[in-house]
């Protein structure tokens, strides 16, 4: 029998599938559901030539199907679903300590964060990783905000 609802989860940068462990356990606790553990794969051949669309194609082919879909994503992982969100039909979509896109009326500026994406990487990937780290047990962001 085919899963009315298919949880699709997606990591942020740097991370994996593992990332959801701790979500699994409980999500595999409910009926009717099929639980995807995305991991994303950069451009072997260029890894610097890996954008959003790339992984935002990733995420659509596994959310893709007959069933209604929830998207849950984790930091870099949040802003993939946001995107995705826009193009397929998720039932839901659940951000955990999001990235987000700067918008026209966000107190970050693209322009502060200059005109190509590195800076914008750069600058989320210096920020406080409290928030995953609460929301993600097996993200690797040690209490410093440190990475592991």
């Amino acid at each position: 029998k085919m899963a009315r609802t298919k949880v699709v989860l997606v990591h942020g940068a740097g991370g994996g599938a593992w990332e959801w462990q701790e979500w699994e356990k409980e999500l595999r606790e409910l009926d009717n559901v099929e639980i995807v553990a995305v991991s994303l794969e950069p451009n072997k051949d260029n890894l610097a030539a890996t954008g959003l669309d790339d992984y935002c194609e990733q995420v659509t082919r596994y959310a893709a199907g007959d069933h209604d879909t929830v998207l849950i994503g984790a930091s870099l992982g949040g802003l993939l679903s946001l995107l995705v969100a826009q193009k397929c039909t998720a039932r839901a979509l659940i951000l955990v300590a999001s990235a987000l896109p700067a918008l026209p009326d966000s107190p970050v500026k693209v322009h502060e964060l200059g005109h190509e994406p590195f800076p914008a990487v750069i600058r989320w990937a210096e920020g406080d990783l409290e928030a995953t780290r609460v929301c993600m047990p097996n993200s690797g962001v040690k209490e410093s905000g440190e990475k592991s």
